[in-house]
């Protein structure tokens, strides 16, 4: 399996998708309350784009991405957070548009689609229709569910480790990708990612996160044929799912 790894100056918020061959990661610095955004190559080992001087970027977030923009929203500062704008940043020129009290909708064919809340649509038209790609997100199967304990055989015969919490599934190629936590001690959890072939082989496993208190939500995710998941607060990990 062909891998390629990104470090990140900052920890990982989000990861999200730009096209078939880029994915723009989300970093937060809760030091300097500071965002940061860096669009990746998936089949090269640098950063194709970075907008780190959005003003108060802490109150923003990445809601979707296409190849000629990031759509960010932001957020009003307060105990209750409520959105106030959507960004639109344009890559690569860094060029911000904004939309005040609009909030983004979603992706139609070659347009970005944001509505208020008067009931009011803004189109934003872009050059070309490019929405072809496959994202395959696996299935969330928590510990009360009756399904899990399948998932206890098969994670200690292939690890030794007896899963915990949740764990999320995906069958993609000829491969079973699990997500699962272990307990160190009360409220100290790991995180690793085991991934096993067609002839129940076990090909990879890899500790992702250690001394956490509960799950995190999406662990990974599959884009044309590529797995991607973070391996650490600072690492993206891309690995090429073969045909074997």
């Amino acid at each position: 399996m062909q891998k390629i790894s990104y470090f990140c100056p900052l920890p990982i918020w989000k990861i999200d998708v730009v096209d078939q061959h880029h994915i723009v990661v989300e970093l937060r610095d809760n030091q300097l309350f500071k965002t940061i955004w860096k669009v990746f190559n998936l089949n090269e080992e640098h950063c194709v784009f970075s907008y780190e001087n959005a003003k108060n970027s802490w109150w923003k977030s990445i809601v979707g991405a296409t190849k000629d923009y990031l759509v960010l929203h932001e957020l009003k500062q307060g105990k209750n957070p409520e959105i106030s704008a959507t960004a639109l940043v344009h890559i690569p020129t860094a060029v911000v548009q904004n939309f005040p009290l609009f909030q983004f909708d979603g992706l139609k064919q070659n347009k970005i689609i944001l509505s208020n809340p008067k009931g009011e649509k803004n189109e934003v038209i872009l050059p070309e229709s490019h929405f072809t790609f496959i994202i395959e997100e696996a299935t969330v199967y928590i510990e009360s569910n009756e399904h899990f304990i399948g998932f206890i055989d098969i994670i200690k015969h292939h690890t030794g480790d007896i899963p915990c919490l949740e764990c999320e599934y995906l069958e993609a190629k000829n491969y079973i990708i699990i997500a699962y936590y272990s307990k160190v001690e009360e409220q100290n959890y790991t995180s690793k990612l085991l991934i096993i072939n067609k002839l129940n082989e076990k090909v990879l496993l890899e500790m992702c996160y250690e001394k956490l208190t509960g799950a995190i939500y999406g662990m990974f995710f599959v884009l044309n044929n590529k797995l991607i998941y973070s391996n650490g607060k600072n690492v993206v990990t891309i690995l090429q799912l073969l045909n074997k």
